[in-house]
């Protein structure tokens, strides 16, 4: 993302972007302050049934962003794999670093990235992360649309004991279970859907052949 940012839509006078983790693997950016926050809250809860007792615990600790409405979320880990390398691939081992440099390259459109195991010595070199003839400014990620994520069988089964062994059989029938009756159904709806894509496409191959 950083990169798309620095090669695309940056203005000229950034010319270099550097990532700091206190702690490999960790960032200690505003955002993981408040998670904290919100989990202490969720767990003084026996019970939550509707998105929007989680959304009035977040609202109490910053600004609530509805993605997918209020604003886009790219697809960046499958609109990466045709333009970035592999993670193992790089120049220096990822796992281990400490800092990121990332500084625009003198081809126009592209970047080079530097890892560091250490906070202030710069003992690497500035390389290119992207696969041959790509620039990081190529990076095009599709934009994520809501309701499409298809649930897998097993796990609706799981929620459905669990809420009838805790409500009864009757629990669809509750006003306050809509969140869940709204999930289950639209899961189903998508399977019919795509029960009835493959049976055309199997009758449209038997006619194929019979022709």
């Amino acid at each position: 993302m950083c990169s798309k940012w620095l090669s695309s839509s940056a203005s000229d006078h950034v010319q270099r972007i550097e990532i700091v983790f206190p702690i490999v693997g960790h960032s200690f950016i505003a955002p993981d302050h408040v998670f904290s926050h919100v989990e202490k809250d969720v767990r003084k809860l026996e019970c939550i049934l509707r998105p929007e007792d989680y959304l009035e615990i977040i609202g109490t600790y910053s600004t609530i962003v509805r993605m997918g409405s209020d604003c886009e979320v790219l697809n960046f880990k499958s609109g990466m794999s045709s333009v970035i390398k592999d993670v193992g691939s790089w120049h220096f081992q990822f796992k281990y670093c400490k800092r990121f440099l990332i500084q625009r390259s003198k081809e126009i459109g592209n970047v080079v990235i530097q890892g560091e195991v250490h906070y202030t010595n710069n003992l690497g070199v500035l390389k290119k992360i992207t696969r041959k003839n790509k620039k990081a400014s190529d990076l095009n990620p599709e934009v994520i649309t809501q309701n499409i994520v298809r649930i897998k069988p097993a796990k609706l089964v799981d929620v459905k004991k669990l809420l009838t062994t805790h409500f009864g059989n009757e629990w669809e029938n509750e006003e306050g279970f809509y969140f869940y009756r709204s999930v289950l159904s639209h899961t189903s709806s998508l399977e019919e859907e795509e029960d009835a894509s493959q049976e055309v496409t199997c009758e449209l191959q038997v006619e194929e052949r019979c022709l």
